[in-house]
């Protein structure tokens, strides 16, 4: 029988290798899922925002609705976006952050933005990646990705 024996060199040269290995492939991974989490925040506040408008134009209860996030989280609401008036909830993935949505209702009929500007720009990013969303003053959707 033969046994075969690894000199200290030999081993260290294959730990160094694969350590290499896995911190060269451990940077595009956490770039995939920065990006999948802003993908997916965008998706979720873009329903959110599809949803409110669409209750609005259906006058739903014969209310006005509206978006907004509280804790962490977007909500479609209807009169106000208090614990009573909250209707649905969406997930922030915790790798994105949203910046610049403030609390917006829309019009009963033509569900146009009220501030109108509540939802001029909204961005969600993680790190270098991130995307707009803007709503115009008649309810028009826009998303570009930075």
């Amino acid at each position: 029988m033969k046994f075969f024996a690894f000199t200290l060199i030999e081993l260290s040269l294959v730990m160094a290798v694969t350590s290499l290995l896995l911190i060269s492939g451990s940077i595009p991974v956490a770039t995939m899922l920065k990006k999948m989490s802003v993908d997916s925040t965008t998706d979720n506040l873009l329903l959110a925002i599809q949803k409110s408008r669409q209750n609005s134009i259906n006058s739903k209860n014969s209310l006005s609705w509206g978006v907004c996030i509280v804790s962490g989280r977007i909500y479609t609401f209807f009169s106000a976006c208090d614990a009573n008036g909250r209707s649905e909830s969406f997930t922030i993935q915790n790798m994105a952050t949203v910046t610049g949505l403030n609390t917006t209702t829309f019009s009963k009929l033509y569900a146009e933005p009220s501030p109108a500007n509540g939802l001029a720009s909204v961005v969600v990013s993680s790190g270098t990646y991130s995307k707009t969303i803007s709503v115009n003053a008649s309810g028009g959707v826009s998303v570009v990705v930075n």
